[in-house]
This record gives C-alpha cells, sequence and structure tokens, in this order.
C-alpha cells in the first residue's frame, strides 16, 4: 500500500525525493539537505504569492481593496455610503442582473443587491386598480425602522432604470416595519349597576275632580325614590384611571292628603350632576 508523506515545506519535500545514498549524512551536515533549505524557502515564499494571487483574483474571496479591480473589468462604479458586502454582490451578480433586464426578476435581483433584501415589484393595476396606468409599475421596499438605511434613493432608482422595461414608468413605496416588544398594559373593565323600584298604590286622577282645593289627594307615602345610582371602575396594572359622570335625579315626593291643591304649595325636584374621578 503507498504511504501518503504530508509536507508543509519544500525543502523536506526535495529532500524526501532524495534516494537513500544521499541520506546517510546527518541533515546538519548533508550539503543536499543545505541546499533545499536555501532554495526552499525561496520557493514557499512563491508558493504563499501564488496562493493570495489565486484568493485575489476570485471575487468571494478577494480583499475590499481589489473590489474596485472586478469592478472595472465590468464597468460598475461604487456608489457613496455602499457597504463592501453590498458592492460584491453587486459586482457578482452582474452578468445575472444583465441577463435578466426587462423582467420583474432582473429588477428585484438589481434593488436586493443594493442591500434591500425584502423587495417586490407590483404594477400599478395591481396595486392601485387602475387600468388606465398599464405602463407603470411599483416597487416596494419593505424596511425595519431601526435597521441602518443601506443605500439612497436616487441610487436604487439609477439601478432600476438601468433594468426595467424601456417605456415603463418606475413608483417608489417604502414601508418601515414597527416591532413592539413591550405589550399593552392590561386594561379591565368592572360595571355594576343598581335600579331598585318600590312600587306603592296610588290614585288616578280621572277628571272627575276641579283642582280648587275643594277636594284632598289622600295617599300614603312609599319611599318611592326617582333615582338611578351606577358605579363603573377602570383598572389597570398601574392604577385606577378615567373619568366618570354621574346624574342622580330625586323627587321622592308623595302626596298625602295634607296640601290642598290651591297653589299654596309647590311640588318641587331637584337634580344634580358630579364628575367622578
Amino acid at each position: 500500500m503507498l504511504e501518503v508523506h504530508k509536507m508543509e515545506k519544500f525543502a523536506d519535500f526535495m529532500y524526501y525525493l532524495l534516494t537513500s545514498p544521499f541520506k546517510r549524512i546527518k541533515k546538519s551536515q548533508n550539503q543536499w539537505y543545505i541546499l533545499f533549505q536555501v532554495l526552499g524557502s525561496y520557493m514557499d515564499h512563491a508558493g504563499e504569492i501564488l496562493y493570495e494571487a489565486r484568493e485575489q483574483t476570485m471575487l468571494a474571496t478577494c480583499d475590499a481593496s481589489m473590489l474596485q479591480s472586478h469592478a472595472d473589468d465590468r464597468s460598475i462604479v461604487r456608489y457613496p455610503g455602499e457597504t463592501d458586502e453590498n458592492y460584491r454582490k453587486r459586482i457578482a451578480n452582474y452578468t445575472e442582473v444583465c441577463r435578466l433586464g426587462g423582467t420583474n426578476q432582473g429588477m428585484i435581483l438589481a434593488v436586493r443587491k443594493l442591500g434591500f433584501d425584502d423587495a417586490e415589484i407590483k404594477t400599478a393595476v395591481e396595486l392601485k386598480g387602475d387600468a388606465d396606468r398599464w405602463a407603470e409599475f411599483y416597487v416596494t421596499v419593505h424596511q425595519d425602522i431601526d435597521k441602518e438605511y443601506p443605500i439612497g434613493f436616487d441610487i436604487l432608482k439609477s439601478e432600476v432604470r438601468k433594468v426595467k422595461y424601456v417605456t415603463a414608468k418606475d413608483n417608489y413605496i417604502y414601508l418601515f416595519l414597527i416591532k413592539i416588544i413591550t405589550p399593552p398594559a392590561e386594561l379591565k373593565l368592572k360595571s355594576k349597576s343598581v335600579i331598585k323600584i318600590d312600587n306603592y298604590n296610588y290614585l288616578r286622577l280621572d277628571g272627575t275632580w276641579s283642582l280648587d282645593g275643594s277636594q284632598t289627594l289622600d295617599a300614603s307615602y312609599r319611599k318611592f325614590l326617582v333615582k338611578q345610582r351606577s358605579r363603573i371602575q377602570f383598572t389597570t396594572p398601574t392604577g385606577r384611571v378615567g373619568s366618570i359622570n354621574r346624574v342622580v335625579k330625586h323627587n321622592d315626593w308623595c302626596l298625602d292628603g295634607t296640601y290642598l291643591l290651591d297653589g299654596t304649595k309647590e311640588m318641587d325636584a331637584y337634580r344634580f350632576e358630579e364628575e367622578i374621578v
């Protein structure tokens, strides 16, 4: 079975290729080994340069300083404020965006590579229901309100117009999303109403009496109160809130036969209003 040796240095590899007669002298005195150590340092350095060159020639692994070199090959300019990651994505997808030019997929791809990950394209007929605006479309961008704005509006509009259908009119909508982390305070409402009516025997006037003081109305006092009493209370975790108005009416005077209906007495009632906090 073939034995595999992993070697990190070029000098060790060249020394491994020597036949046994050349390895009989210990390494510190072996001229071949000393030669390979000198030449190997140059070869190792050259290998590192080649590996670095390979990394820099690939867009996915190159340094930020090399992005402009890759962009120059595609005639792409960097926009002010554009991050390295968005710039890298836009360069990498340039060919695909051009291939999809004039389609919704191409416009969405162009918008997303500017940093707007959540975007959609809809026609004016779909979004507004206006059939007369058949040649218009809307680019809708969804963005968290606390997220950093990736790029300016003029840049977004410029990129969309590079790939949109030439006769279509572009419009833009920004939808900013707000997340409520703290739940709203709980509000409890408790209402209790009590209505109490005391019935009593009454004498109904049928028009046979003349109200000239010659007759008396014989009735007994039955504690009849014409009033309404309500209690409403709002309760929250922080305490009681709200404002409640209460109206009370009284007319608990009943005719018991002691008054003559000759105009010498008045049957009065009162009413008051109050605000309960």
